[in-house]
Formats: C-alpha cells, sequence, structure tokens
C-alpha cells in the first residue's frame, strides 16, 4: 500500500467523526507508516486500543504517542531512562518529568524542555519544576525558565536563593506576575522591591496585594496608573485610596491613560466630584 492508499484511509477516519468504522481494516494498525499518519492527522481520537501490544510499546510508535499525549507516558515505565521518549513527553506535558528516571531528572536540556510546558489550564498549582534533580532546582537559569512560563514555579525556588533579592529582581523581570503568588509576600512591603515591579511594567492590578498604606501613596500609584494599557480610570477606581481618587491629578491622568482625552469633565475647583459612584463595579 501507497501513501496515497494510506491517506485515503486517513480520510475515512476523519469523515467518520474521529471514529474507526466498525468494517475498518484493523490490520492497518501493524504498520507503522499507518499509525503515524493516523496519530498526525486524527489528533483527538484515541488510537491506543487499537494497536497490539508489540506495536503500542514499540519506542518509535511511543514518541508518536507521547509526542501527542504526554500525560500518558506512565504507560511506558519500560522508557523511563530514555532520554529521546521522555524529549517527546515534556514537550507537551511537563510534568511528564516526573515519571523519568533520576538519571533524567537531573538533564538540564530535558528539565528546561520541561518547565516551558507546565499546562497550567490543569494543573495551574504545580511547576515541572518540582520534578527535577536538587541540583536542577538551584540552577538560576532552569528557574528563571520554568517562572517565566508559569508563576507557580516560585514553590520550588530553595530557601537561600529566594532570600536574594537580586535574583529575586531578576525573576520579576522575567514574569511581573510573581506578585500574585503568596510566597512573594514578604518582599511586597519593600518599596524598593515594588519599584522593581513598577519598572517591569505592571499596573494598579498589584496594589490588591500590597499592604493598604500604598493604596494612599500618590507617587506610587501615579506611576502604576502610567503603567496602564486599558481600563486605567477603572484600575484606578477599584484599587486607589478613596482620599487619591479625588485627585484631580490622578483622575486626569487616569483618563488621560485611558485614551478619554476628548471625554468632557465639569472640574469643580471648590468642591471635587464624587468619583467613588456605587454603579461602579470592580471585578479585577
Amino acid at each position: 500500500m501507497d501513501l496515497k492508499d494510506y491517506q485515503q484511509y486517513i480520510k475515512v477516519l476523519q469523515e467518520s467523526g474521529l471514529n474507526v468504522p466498525d468494517d475498518f481494516p484493523k490490520e492497518l494498525f501493524n504498520d507503522k507508516v499507518f499509525i503515524k499518519l493516523a496519530f498526525y492527522y486524527i489528533p483527538y481520537q484515541d488510537l491506543l486500543p487499537l494497536l497490539p501490544d508489540e506495536i503500542r510499546e514499540d519506542k518509535e510508535i511511543v514518541i508518536e504517542v507521547v509526542k501527542k499525549d504526554g500525560s500518558v507516558f506512565d504507560n511506558y515505565y519500560i522508557y523511563y531512562n530514555d532520554k529521546e521518549v521522555m524529549m517527546a513527553a515534556v514537550s507537551n506535558y511537563g510534568l511528564a518529568l516526573d515519571d523519568a528516571s533520576d538519571e533524567l531528572k537531573a538533564d538540564k536540556e530535558l528539565v528546561m524542555e520541561a518547565v516551558r510546558h507546565p499546562l497550567v489550564e490543569v494543573y495551574n498549582n504545580h511547576s515541572p519544576l518540582e520534578c527535577a534533580s536538587d541540583e536542577l532546582k538551584h540552577d538560576k537559569e532552569v528557574i528563571k525558565e520554568a517562572v517565566k512560563y508559569s508563576a507557580y514555579a516560585l514553590d520550588c525556588i530553595p530557601d537561600e536563593l529566594f532570600a536574594d533579592e537580586d535574583f529575586v529582581r531578576e525573576l520579576i523581570r522575567v514574569n511581573p506576575t510573581i506578585y500574585e503568588q503568596e510566597r512573594m509576600n514578604e518582599y511586597l512591603a519593600d518599596r524598593n522591591m515594588i519599584q522593581a515591579f513598577i519598572d517591569a511594567g505592571v499596573n494598579l492590578k498589584i496594589l490588591r496585594y500590597l499592604p493598604e498604606e500604598f493604596a494612599d501613596d500618590k507617587e506610587l500609584v501615579k506611576s502604576l496608573i502610567k503603567n496602564c494599557d486599558k481600563d486605567a480610570y477603572t484600575l484606578f477606581q477599584c484599587f486607589a485610596s478613596e482620599r487619591l481618587q479625588n485627585d484631580i491629578e490622578l483622575v486626569l491622568l487616569a483618563f488621560e491613560q485611558e485614551g478619554e482625552k476628548e471625554r468632557s469633565i465639569e472640574i469643580d475647583t471648590q468642591e471635587m466630584p464624587d468619583f467613588n459612584d456605587e454603579d461602579v463595579y470592580c471585578n479585577y
């Protein structure tokens, strides 16, 4: 059977709603060429049950399987100290690293690939970094790569490295959203560290995580307003202190930052308007 014939069979699969028809020639699933085409063109169908055991455990086919869904790697422990197979698995499911041998958990190239695929949509409170060797958990290059792709990697950083303020500033530059993580709490009362977040481009949302007094710090709030690319005025009303919400300079800055330069507002210099309208709803 040539490639054209294989592709025709694949078309049958696709047109059958991604299910193998009852009269489909099952012997084709003994053919590696056909299997590879099937995995490529029908990525959402579970084809594993259709494969004979000797084919299912063939390294060449296992790579195709885990490349499609690395979470099934735990079915293939025979390949746990095989780097090629593990690399295919972590390329779409970084937590497959947990099933790797100790030797591979210490392989920097493999771990770097794993931390780039944390699959945060499902396992949003885990990072593949937690599966790495102790040595690589102390590797700053690996840590920064892990934090870049998932702020939850912070929980895997050794205490002695997390106590290094210069290194924490590097992590802020890599992923400014780490202020949302509980482990950053100790740094969020430090004005110098907050400045590092501002320099990295965070906006008014960070006030939600800072001690209350910072919401009343005019210069700080002004800097955060300038970092807003949208919803500046809404965020300003949500997170700035009541006193600052009636500061005309900040009010105008928030309007301007939101692109509201042409919106006309009446300003009574004797009595500031009440910008704390109860109808304004903050869902940030």
